[in-house]
């Protein structure tokens, strides 16, 4: 089939014909051969060899475009966008018919399309003088997938006339798995949820293929989800016995410390969430004779017992971050040093590496040293004991060494952060919800975090030891990781104002100032979240990279992950390149070794923060949808947060739940609406959203399968009629 295809095409080089034309060309009437004709075309595109372009028609391929290689990742409605190799803060877009086979995660390689002339907006009936909306962001299609990062995929099976198939439960994937298999004692039966193993070679006409691994369970609780949630981020919840192995060997070595700084007189703290279940930093403030101030930024040494190269290096960088569900933690190492052994547990001594930073009261760093310790932490101190000390409330520590400690605290850390805002740190935050369990794994509570000047105390300390360690690598001009975050292109700042503009804003930021001068705005007020949200949407996300460049939102020259070794990749092997340094010794890695490196963490990083994610919707629907079924539909305070064709985006307040008000269930149908994305206006009666706008909603309906959720308008005063 391939050779026929190839035949036609050579003879008619400039043919643009649909999958249906082709077939109708080579006179096949039956559904077999048709599936065989599909499956030879989108091999002969792996190929290179043949080309799908505009609304899916193929072709030879004309003169070789402009082709790039980068990460992808599955957005919206099954769109995807590609993180380039080279420029990680530059994106690609890829429309879903131009994805090919690629899943999300994968290294792909792909054909850019030509950029179309930029387009304008008009005033008026097209009167005025048109401007410029913004640069069209690059885009173009997947011809190749070099890399698969996803093991698993998780979905239905079907029977068809002579194979089984497996459709994805993720609704943006657009696509099938042949099933070539299944383990003794597995009965595989059609319709029900499987999770199945991509196999590396896709098999006859390049479909990609899986032999399916395990039933997974149906059912109403999240947990019964998390098994599924588990395959289909690839995430390894336990260790084989090899590697429990050599951890339990690993952790012998704290007998053998070398060489280091004696801290254990010290008076240091550990600050985390109440339910945290690792504790791989301590901080510590000593008042020095001169007036200045010595902080202690103490971080659990975990080179000294993960040697490079070893099996639980490998396993480390593999997994390259814990991830940390509603239920359980996804560790990055064992839990016996995870938890035990490198985890800085009060009253024990244990190995740390040590950043000592000289400040002025004002904040201003005079000195900073690192060094290898042994601490012995005094207190473990939760966020909010912290915040009552600061806010003279009961729950913090009694009167004493520990309390004097945090009130001395304080006032540094504002000075730190003071320091920041005015270098041009960019200064909004977004919230963060808190979901409480039960002894039964049962939702008992939601909440957003409160404790804000504690997490900020802990946070500028953090930030702190990163950039003086970065500093100090760079300014020795060896090989090491980065933390990098690119400045928005024009196409991003171009969208961040339109949409303040929609809000209402009359800011056109182009800078980090004019982002602060919007923030500080909407601060307090019902639009602060939205307008947040119309700042961060526009910015890059952070990377890690094998050079030095600026990071914007913290407004740093030189940065990077230095304080979390337990669970980030990249922290452990900055670790041991300053080790390195400090000792005299070559440089543990060149660059081209750290390039994958600092690759394959973000996309780790990714991954993860995609999965605790929906371990929070899982949780979050699951709550509401029991409330539900107990008749308490609400009110809930919320705000509208978007606006689109099937009506309005509402984020609730309280609990951060997303759902959408349909226009038909707000009693006015959209009959004509003026081409205006963000606010819409109806002939008739009825209720006139805008974004930013409070709104008090019921629950609906909540489709827990598919993530869905809808709310109606609560009873009382309405939007203002349109």
């Amino acid at each position: 089939m391939e050779s026929r295809i190839l035949d036609h095409f050579g003879a008619h080089p400039r043919a643009a014909l649909r999958h249906v034309e082709l077939a109708r060309a080579f006179g096949l009437d039956t559904s077999e051969a048709r599936r065989e004709l599909r499956h030879a075309l989108r091999s002969l595109e792996r190929q290179g060899k043949l080309v799908c372009g505009h609304r899916n028609r193929w072709q030879a391929p004309r003169a070789d475009p402009a082709r790039v290689k980068g990460w992808l990742r599955i957005v919206g409605r099954g769109q995807g966008v590609v993180t380039l190799d080279d420029r990680p803060g530059m994106e690609v877009a890829i429309p879903r018919s131009g994805l090919l086979d690629a899943l999300d995660g994968d290294r792909v390689e792909v054909v850019l399309r030509p950029p179309r002339p930029p387009r304008t907006r008009h005033h008026g009936r097209g009167r005025g003088r048109p401007r410029p909306s913004g640069a069209e962001e690059p885009s173009g299609r997947v011809v190749r997938v070099l890399e698969r990062t996803r093991r698993h995929l998780v979905g239905y099976l079907h029977r068809a006339a002579r194979a089984w198939y497996l459709t994805p439960e993720d609704h943006r994937l657009n696509l099938e798995v042949r099933i070539l298999g299944w383990p003794d004692g597995l009965d595989p039966r059609p319709g029900e949820r499987y999770a199945a193993r991509l196999e590396p070679d896709p098999g006859d006409g390049g479909m990609l293929a899986a032999t399916l691994v395990e039933a997974l369970p149906e059912g109403a609780s999240p947990a019964a989800s998390q098994q599924a949630l588990l395959r289909r981020h690839d995430l390894e919840s336990g260790f084989s016995p090899d590697l429990a192995e050599a951890a339990h060997a690993a952790a012998a070595l704290r007998n053998d410390p070398g060489p280091r700084e004696d801290f254990r007189e010290l008076l240091t703290l550990t600050i985390d969430p109440a339910d945290a279940r690792d504790h791989d930093d301590a901080v510590s403030l000593e008042p020095l004779p001169d007036g200045n101030l010595r902080l202690g930024i103490h971080i659990a040494d975990v080179s000294h017992y993960v040697r490079p190269g070893a099996p639980l290096d490998r396993e480390a960088r593999a997994r390259g971050t814990t991830t940390y569900l509603v239920d359980r933690a996804v560790y990055m190492l064992p839990s016996e040093l995870t938890r035990d052994v490198c985890s800085l547990v009060p009253g024990e001594d244990h190995l740390a590496y040590s950043a000592l930073i000289t400040l002025t009261p004002d904040g201003e760093v005079r000195k900073a040293d690192m060094t290898p310790s042994v601490v012995r932490v005094t207190e473990k101190l939760a966020y909010e004991e912290v915040q009552a000390v600061m806010d003279g409330t009961p729950g913090g520590p009694p009167e004493g060494p520990v309390r004097d400690a945090i009130l001395a605290m304080r006032p540094l850390a504002a000075a730190l952060r003071r320091r920041r805002m005015r270098a041009g740190s960019i200064d909004f935050n977004m919230p963060e919800l808190k979901i409480e369990l039960d002894d039964r794994g049962e939702v008992v509570g939601l909440h957003r975090r409160h404790a804000e000047e504690a997490y900020h105390l802990i946070e500028e300390f953090m930030l702190a030891a990163n950039q003086a360690v970065a500093r100090f690598l760079r300014a020795k001009g060896v090989p090491s990781l980065y933390r990098v975050h690119p400045e928005p292109d024009e196409g991003q700042w171009a969208r961040m104002q339109e949409q303040l503009a929609d809000l209402g804003y009359g800011e056109r930021p182009s800078d980090r100032a004019g982002m602060n001068r919007v923030a500080a705005k909407a601060r307090g007020t019902p639009a602060e979240h939205v307008v947040n949200l119309a700042l961060l949407r526009n910015l890059n996300r952070a990377y890690y990279a094998a050079r030095c460049e600026e990071h914007f939102g913290l407004a740093f020259e030189a940065y990077t992950h230095f304080t979390s070794p337990i669970r980030r990749y990249p922290d452990l092997v900055v670790h041991r390149i300053l080790r390195a340094v400090q000792t005299g010794a070559s440089p543990p890695f060149s660059g081209r070794e750290l390039a994958p490196v600092a690759l394959h963490a973000s996309v780790r990083e990714r991954i993860a923060a995609d999965a605790e994610a929906e371990s929070v919707d899982l949780y979050r629907l699951h709550y509401f949808r029991e409330r539900m079924k107990r008749g308490e539909v609400g009110p809930y305070e919320g705000v509208v947060t978007d606006l689109v064709p099937r009506g309005a985006l509402v984020e609730l307040t309280d609990s951060l739940l997303r759902g959408l008000i349909p226009f038909a269930s707000a009693a006015a149908a959209p009959t004509s609406p003026r081409k205006r994305r963000r606010q819409r206006h109806h002939r008739h009666p009825g209720p006139r959203f805008r974004i930013g706008q409070p709104v008090r909603v019921n629950l609906a309906r909540i489709d827990e399968a598919r993530g869905w959720v809808d709310f109606d308008l609560a009873p009382g005063p309405r939007p203002k009629a349109g």
